[in-house]
């Protein structure tokens, strides 16, 4: 799967619904990022397999919301200074994924 695809897959999934928030206030226009594939790891510390960042909560950090074209579903990860990028979770939709922040 390639970036576009990737973005497409986000934009198909927000469906217009771009005045959707989250209780962070997180605004998708300005939190979707160009997507990349990254390696993660599981909350338990095991090695999760390469996921697409698609959402930044924040540019330097924070929650993100990723994508796994293995299972096509979209999940909560967290990015933090010192760690490794850790996956809390597949939650299936997009919106599933956000609104879990």
């Amino acid at each position: 799967m390639t970036s576009e695809q990737v973005r497409e897959k986000v934009e198909n999934a927000i469906a217009g619904q771009w005045h959707r928030s989250n209780l962070h206030g997180v605004d998708l226009r300005r939190a979707l990022v160009p997507p990349q594939q990254i390696g993660f790891v599981w909350a338990d510390g095991s090695p999760a397999p390469k996921l697409w960042l698609v959402l930044r909560e924040h540019a330097a950090g924070g929650y993100v919301v990723v994508y796994d074209d293995g299972s096509d579903q979209f999940g909560l990860a967290e990015l933090r200074d010192g760690y490794a990028p850790c996956c809390f979770g597949l939650y299936g939709d997009f919106f599933a994924a956000f609104e879990a922040m």
